[in-house]
């Protein structure tokens, strides 16, 4: 008797949607078979069973190994075979990576220039050539006759017609397989995007960094603010409240101790001194929207200024109040800092009205705010909700990309 097996196990190795990472291995038993054969009468009779094993798609045989589990009379033989090609070949690798490894190259590019390679990594045009190469020394070991293993058990009945002693082979093959992925193109950068944290989007539409939401007191008063931005994370329009400002405190959004991230260059913003005689809120549309926070409706004002540093940047400013510091401090000194109403006539030698960056406030600095919120039944501090509303999808969303960053300026006017 003469059978064959067909080893293409898919249902019970891969479920749909299950990732791997290149260049990943494995080990599996395939091909458990078992040849046996008796006496018929007194004629010895012969069995072989044979089973043809090919990984899934996107896999390879890098080795195998045999398992005999028990033979009396029997053998075995194992060779590679053809078989359809399901997997990334030489070739395929290198059309994969090619568009790639240009695209990382400006992404270095432009991360170096902006000084933003410790919250964005550095060098990814060299992490993904030493990719290639390890890819492609894998892929090129690989041929299409190759692909599956082809595995044979035989036996034979033994003995005399007196003894009648039966034979067989019981046998199973232990596998090794590299994942070298899919063969077509457009999957196989998917998950190579993928392993170094890119989305197909910034790979085919441009350069895209995630933004931070940064405020800065420039008011005598201490303030409360509220924002209206589109979160990287949820891609959903979401209002954050409120913010609690010091006067002359500078700090990043967060919710969470976890900064606040956006690729879109506009937010909106409405903020209030505690004594509420300050508000910055918006005016006529299509610069404001009306949008409500923890139960209160509020008109907040369009933001689209960003810094140097690819950060979301807004200074809210008394009118009647100026920071004054003293002219003749230096960088290495403590920078003493006092906030007078500014009268009619001063004196330029004794105070002056310096620039954001004349008074080395620098704010790259690890602070970040969270909102706070009151309860309304109780008076004390509780967790923030977010408050996000579909319908603002209509807003403009203009990506934050390289070419918005070369525009900027170091601060705001």
């Amino acid at each position: 008797m003469i059978s064959v097996l067909l080893g293409i196990l898919f249902p019970l190795f891969a479920s749909p949607g299950e990732a791997y990472k290149l260049l990943e291995t494995r080990t599996r038993t395939v091909c458990d078979i078992r040849a046996q054969a008796s006496w018929n009468g007194c004629s010895a009779t012969s069995d072989e069973e044979s089973c043809v094993y090919s990984p899934n798609p996107g896999w390879v045989i890098s080795n195998y190994e045999l398992q005999i589990q028990s033979q009396s009379n029997g053998g075995q033989s194992e060779s590679y075979t053809g078989a359809p090609i399901q997997v990334a070949t030489s070739s395929n690798v290198a059309a994969a990576y090619e568009d790639l490894i240009d695209f990382a190259g400006k992404y270095d590019e432009s991360v170096s220039r902006y000084g933003l390679e410790e919250k964005y990594g550095k060098n990814l045009e060299g992490r993904l050539e030493t990719m290639f190469r390890e890819h492609q020394s894998s892929a090129s070991r690989f041929s299409s006759s190759r692909a599956a293993l082809l595995v044979k058990a035989t036996a034979r009945a033994h003995g005399s017609c007196f003894d009648r002693k039966r034979g067989w082979s019981d046998i199973a093959y232990k596998v090794e397989e590299t994942y070298l992925g899919p063969s077509d193109k457009v999957q196989l950068q998917d998950i190579i995007l993928q392993e170094f944290g890119i989305t197909r989007s910034a790979f085919e539409e441009g350069f895209t960094l995630p933004s931070n939401l940064y405020v800065r007191n420039a008011c005598d008063k201490n303030i409360n603010v509220a924002i209206r931005y589109l979160d990287y994370h949820t891609d959903e329009w979401t209002s954050k409240c409120w913010f609690d400002f010091a006067s002359g405190e500078g700090a990043y959004l967060s919710s969470s101790d976890s900064r606040l991230e956006t690729t879109n260059t506009v937010w909106y913003t409405y903020a209030e001194s505690y004594d509420l005689s300050n508000k910055w809120s918006g005016n006529d549309l299509p610069d404001s929207i009306t949008r409500s926070c923890r139960g209160e409706s509020l008109l907040m004002k369009r933001q689209d200024f960003v810094d140097s540093d690819g950060d979301l940047y807004v200074k809210f400013t008394c009118n009647d109040r100026r920071l004054r510091a003293h002219h003749n401090i230096t960088s290495e000194e403590t920078l003493a800092t006092s906030w007078e109403s500014l009268p009619d006539t001063y004196s330029a030698s004794h105070f002056t009205e310096l620039p954001l960056e004349e008074l080395y406030f620098k704010h790259t600095h690890e602070e970040t705010i969270d909102p706070v919120c009151t309860s309304s039944e109780t008076g004390e501090e509780e967790p923030c909700e977010d408050h996000s509303r579909l319908e603002d999808t209509e807003q403009e969303q203009v990506p934050i990309k390289v070419t918005h960053l070369q525009d900027a300026n170091d601060g705001p006017s």
